[in-house]
């Protein structure tokens, strides 16, 4: 999340460098460095690289990893990539890429976001073509939060086919037990873990098995092998975690402090062990290198593991970070966002969609003021957050990922608009009383309700057809009104676009034409009314219909204004309905064309 104390002002700043997109974006999916040149002066100069990303972003955020750890690697000789990851997903990560066996990407597969086990795949690929000696190295430095992954890589570590100690049998298997309990309930897509949780506790099972472990480590160190020396690290890994949740749980401000000082304890010693040049692409929170006041992560005289970086008391460390902050065009995902104003929205606006801009700050005076002493340069990021996009994946495939993670969106609108009927026929029953009695064309005004994917979209349409009062003489007149309901089913034709809806839908509906005719009267009779009153007929033409329509809308962030036009036919009896279906009358067809405007508000 980004830091919500910044605000920027656009005016008297006229003479900031106005990028070029077609030239200055990130060729993200091909193998060149264009639009990284700002860069090249820096990457001799600075020994720790840091990106500093909003976490809802995958797919691009997978990519723009992906581009900063190669252009490193062939620019500066960078070597070494922190994780904001446990010590287990880290082992897991790195295992993959230095061996590239499947089982393990089957694991990351199950266990991670489907973006970033493609990155893996595609650091993988890319690792075998780097000579011994010179191959990447991955390393998770963050607490173990991630319960299930770390029991999975626990279970990797457990040596085949090897007898167990007997005192520490039951905990091993209870390990195993665990593992494939987590694996099943994975395999099957099972968003809702309640389940899971009334039936077992990971928590309690780990802290048994960490107890065991304390009370018997020369038994595993026996049993282990050369796997100790990392079991034991996830072991002490979450040990620790289980200190940062009970401040998290106190709601303490030790919580965020835990964190932040375990991240720079691990980056010490991975760098102690490592040397070389280091990158990592973490939360915005963790990637600013001055000391914060206060940051939209909601944590106070905040110093980050940039800032602990950077001002390390090793000499080679101190003042050799080098920062860039990720901003996003999108007010709604991110917290705080809203607080950005005309300045920064007017360089979104001259880049295209699905684009990441490299921006110098020292180009830009406003900016430069307000932000460098956190970041050194800005990524600008117009991708949409991962709902919508899927690393890896061409956007003419078929999108499941929506509703595999049931992330469909919502939009109520208001509508009003006018039915196009032919009442030429039911005219010349009133001809004789009023020439032209109704008028084929009926406004309306109602309402829809719509869930829609990245592909399609399900619209549900209520409308009311406002009444045409006519009066015939001095004692008869009639109201005419009636509905009609829409289900339909739509394409989404412009899904890369966020201002612009394009959508052709079909679907089956119900119209209905109520017709009132009331005669007036003084005089009881059987004819009228018995004590005087009105004599009031009602009559109904119900029909079920199918329809073909058009959406188009233009949309600005909640709100959308769009046009709405199509063509309904009528699939019933076309005679009118008083007690029964009258067999002799005028035939009034419900096939009509229709247009209106759509007022929405996307939820």
């Amino acid at each position: 999340l980004f830091f919500g104390l910044i605000f920027i002002n656009s005016a008297g700043h006229a003479k900031n460098k106005v990028p070029n997109p077609i030239r200055d974006t990130l060729h993200l999916n091909s193998d060149t460095f264009a639009g990284l040149e700002l860069l090249a002066p820096f990457v001799h100069n600075f020994d720790v690289f840091i990106t500093g990303e909003n976490h809802t972003y995958l797919r691009s955020n997978a990519q723009l990893w992906s581009k900063m750890i190669k252009y490193l690697n062939k620019t500066a000789g960078l070597q070494s990539v922190m994780i904001e990851y446990g010590y287990s997903s880290g082992w897991l990560i790195n295992k993959y890429i230095q061996t590239g066996d499947t089982a393990l990407y089957n694991v990351l597969k199950s266990y991670s976001f489907k973006e970033l086990a493609y990155a893996y795949k595609e650091m993988m690929e890319y690792n075998k073509t780097l000579p011994e000696g010179k191959k990447l190295y991955f390393t998770g430095i963050d607490l173990e939060r991630g319960i299930y992954s770390a029991a999975k890589v626990l279970g990797l570590l457990l040596p085949q086919n090897k007898e167990i100690p007997d005192s520490i049998e039951l905990h091993i298997e209870s390990l195993q037990s665990l593992i494939t309990y987590n694996d099943n309930i994975i395999s099957s897509k099972k968003e809702d873990f309640t389940d899971y949780f009334q039936s077992y506790s990971s928590n309690t099972t780990m802290d048994k098995i960490i107890s065991n472990f304390n009370a018997h480590p020369n038994l595993y160190k026996v049993y282990l092998g050369d796997n100790y020396a990392d079991f034991k690290k996830i072991i002490k890994g979450l040990e620790d975690v289980k200190i940062w949740k009970q401040y998290e749980k106190e709601n303490a401000t030790h919580q965020f402090v835990y964190r932040e000082k375990y991240l720079y304890g691990r980056f010490l010693e991975e760098y102690n062990l490592k040397g070389g040049k280091f990158f990592g692409q973490f939360g915005r929170c963790h990637s600013a290198t001055s000391i914060q006041e206060a940051n939209s992560c909601n944590w106070y005289n905040f110093k980050s593991l940039a800032h602990r970086i950077q001002s390390s008391k090793d000499v080679n460390l101190k003042d050799k970070v080098f920062s860039i902050g990720i901003m996003y065009d999108e007010s709604s995902a991110d917290e705080g966002w809203e607080k950005l104003q005309n300045h920064i929205d007017s360089i979104f606006n001259l880049l295209p969609v699905n684009s990441i801009l490299l921006y110098d700050l020292k180009s830009d005076t406003l900016m430069n003021n307000k932000l460098s002493d956190m970041f050194n340069l800005l990524f600008f990021n117009t991708f949409q957050p991962s709902q919508n996009y899927i690393y890896g994946r061409d956007d003419d495939e078929e999108d499941t990922y929506t509703f595999k993670n049931n992330q469909v969106k919502s939009f109520f609108s208001l509508n009003s608009g006018v039915y196009g009927f032919n009442f030429d026929e039911l005219n010349q029953w009133f001809n004789p009383l009023k020439s032209k009695a109704f008028n084929s064309t009926i406004p309306y005004i109602g309402f829809s309700i719509a869930n829609f994917t990245k592909k399609t979209t399900q619209l549900f349409t209520f409308n009311y057809f406002i009444n045409q009062k006519t009066t015939y003489n001095d004692s008869m007149s009639s109201k005419f009104g009636g509905l009609a309901i829409h289900s339909q089913t739509g394409i989404n034709l412009t899904n890369k676009s966020k201002f612009l809806s394009i959508i052709p839908a079909w679907g089956l509906g119900f119209s209905n034409l109520l017709l009132e005719i009331t005669e007036t009267t003084n005089n009881a009779n059987v004819l009228n009314g018995y004590l005087g009153e009105d004599k009031l007929v009602i009559y109904n033409n119900p029909a079920f219909t199918t329809d073909f329509s058009m959406i188009i809308e233009a949309k600005i962030k909640k709100m959308g204004l769009g046009l709405w036009a199509g063509y309904q036919f009528d699939l019933s009896n076309k005679h009118w309905i008083a007690d029964e279906r009258l067999k002799k009358g005028p035939e009034t067809s419900l096939k009509s064309w229709y247009a209106g405007l759509k007022l929405a508000f996307h939820l």
